[in-house]
């Protein structure tokens, strides 16, 4: 049996400005050893899961229009931003597929979003076992 990540050693992003009321997209995303980012699973109602088209398992490739593949995670701008901001996603459903687009309101019930520790032996999405 698979085991799934654990939110054990997660990292969250730091906010920018202790005034401003951050909000996130709630998504629970694990990064692989190419420091890709898989959706794990989705916050329920959270703006991801709203949007009805983020699935577990979709390789998140752009946000805001910059290609974030092949970055290590501390690289990439982040998904969380002030509460009510808008930010667009791109997500692969599989390898080679074209990406699609996905605007998500950032919401402060969300924030901030996740990063899971997946345990050893863990299969990522659209990725054959080793």
């Amino acid at each position: 049996e698979a085991r799934k990540p654990t939110m054990a050693s997660a990292t969250t992003p730091t906010p920018v400005a202790k005034n401003v009321s951050l909000g996130g997209v709630g998504i629970v995303f694990v990064k692989d050893d190419q420091d890709c980012l898989y959706v794990n699973f989705l916050v329920e109602g959270g703006p991801a899961h709203r949007s009805g088209q983020v699935q577990q398992g979709d390789m998140l490739r752009f946000i805001n229009g910059q290609d974030i593949r092949w970055r290590q995670t501390s690289q990439i701008s982040p998904l969380s931003g002030p509460a009510g901001s808008s930010v667009v996603l791109g997500f692969e459903r599989s390898v080679g597929q074209d990406p699609y687009y996905v605007t998500l309101s950032r919401d402060q019930a969300c924030y901030p979003d996740m990063l899971a520790v997946p345990p050893p032996g863990f299969t990522f999405p659209n990725q054959a076992p080793s």
